[in-house]
């Protein structure tokens, strides 16, 4: 295969690129912005699409966002694609910001308290983490349920305080998703009815600048 690599990354190396990439996170924002750009279809359903992977985004659905994004887009008409790109709202920068602010307004929206904290993490987390560790050995069952019984307080909140501040998110991004589509297929038939308009003006033998009207 050309430019594959003459040796094989190692697994932590494959960890490393996953959690940061070798191209800069800005350039990585350029890519979408111009995946987005350049997607066919009509507005809403970019749009749809895009709102609906931030949505997702937001969610602590990690290992299924791709997945789950693509299903809420299917469900209300928009480009799959455009979700996929939408998820991208969830990346290790903006991991800390979203975790945080999910946890917080969950655990507000679960005691009431807006000054309070659930409070709720495993007492013990070193011995907790050995045990889930020696476990994992095993890979059983006894295992998966020990780290869900032990994350769980952490993700009840976030997956809680997700729902209005994802929803929020992805009305912000269907308004600003739209607009710059509408604004590329508006310049688009522009360009193309002026090459047409052009064109017609050469084959009739009109001056330049001379439009149809004229004739």
């Amino acid at each position: 295969m050309l430019f594959r690599r003459r040796e094989r990354p190692s697994f932590l190396e494959m960890l490393r690129i996953a959690v940061w990439p070798r191209r800069s996170f800005a350039r990585s924002v350029r890519y979408v912005f111009y995946r987005l750009w350049r997607l066919s279809g009509s507005p809403h359903a970019i749009a749809v699409g895009c709102a609906a992977g931030v949505f997702i985004g937001f969610t602590p659905l990690y290992g299924f966002q791709f997945v789950l994004a693509a299903l809420l887009a299917w469900v209300l008409g928009g480009s799959i694609v455009a979700a996929a790109l939408g998820t991208f709202v969830a990346n290790p920068i903006s991991f800390p910001v979203i975790w945080y602010s999910t946890y917080k307004l969950g655990c507000v929206m679960l005691t009431g308290n807006v000054l309070g904290s659930c409070g709720t993490l495993p007492e013990g987390l070193a011995g907790w983490g050995s045990a889930v560790f020696e476990r994992l050995m095993d890979f059983s069952m006894e295992a998966a349920l020990l780290v869900f019984e032990g994350i769980w307080p952490v993700i009840k909140p976030m997956a809680l305080g997700s729902l209005p501040i994802g929803a929020l998110a992805a009305s912000v991004s269907y308004i600003a998703v739209r607009q710059m589509v509408e604004l590329r297929q508006r310049r688009r038939r522009e360009r193309i009815g002026a090459r047409s308009g052009t064109s017609l003006a050469d084959t009739l033998g009109l001056p330049s600048g001379s439009s149809t009207q004229s004739v």
